[in-house]
């Protein structure tokens, strides 16, 4: 029996199909135009965050009316609290630079552990918040995801709208 050898392009290419699954279209919100609120925000993070799920945290960064200002941030290993802490001080550094960065959207991967918040996140959460609102950056929300699951940190703890919509009338 004799083996030829494939070229690298062909074995290379193979591969990244196999470890890429193909996601089902999602509905994400056109360039420019401002989130109407948390929702659409979870439709452009479901859109970047790994699949398959591993530990990662997605930055959506938007202006002061909402509107995307490019591509996500994804922080990949970030999924403590203290790790999105950190990721806190690169997302200041922003603020500081680029006076068009005025909100952003976090989302933390979690893959087994749920969505249960745990008293450090809410320390993180108001810190962050507290932090780049100093800057002039708001802090819409940071969703914690896992097993198809997303919970909202600002509704589980301050559950203060900080959309341009208005809130849901639950």
């Amino acid at each position: 029996m004799s083996f030829a050898p494939q070229s690298r392009h062909q074995s290379r290419s193979r591969s990244r199909a196999r470890a890429r699954a193909a996601r089902p279209p999602t509905d994400i919100p056109a360039p420019g135009v401002p989130l109407a609120g948390p929702e659409e925000a979870l439709r452009i993070i479901l859109a970047a965050v790994s699949e398959p799920p591993r530990y990662e945290t997605v930055a959506v960064l938007l202006d002061g009316a909402h509107r995307g200002l490019g591509p996500c941030l994804v922080c990949d290993g970030a999924s403590t609290a203290d790790q999105v802490l950190d990721l806190g001080g690169l997302l200041g550094t922003q603020g500081e630079r680029d006076a068009t960065f005025g909100a952003v959207v976090l989302a933390t991967c979690r893959p087994g552990r749920g969505v249960e918040l745990l008293p450090d996140d809410e320390a993180a959460f108001y810190r962050l918040r507290h932090d780049l609102a100093e800057l002039g950056v708001e802090l819409l929300d940071w969703f914690l995801l896992d097993a198809g699951l997303a919970a909202s940190v600002s509704e589980r703890t301050d559950g203060c709208w900080r959309w341009a919509t208005e809130p849901p009338s639950w």
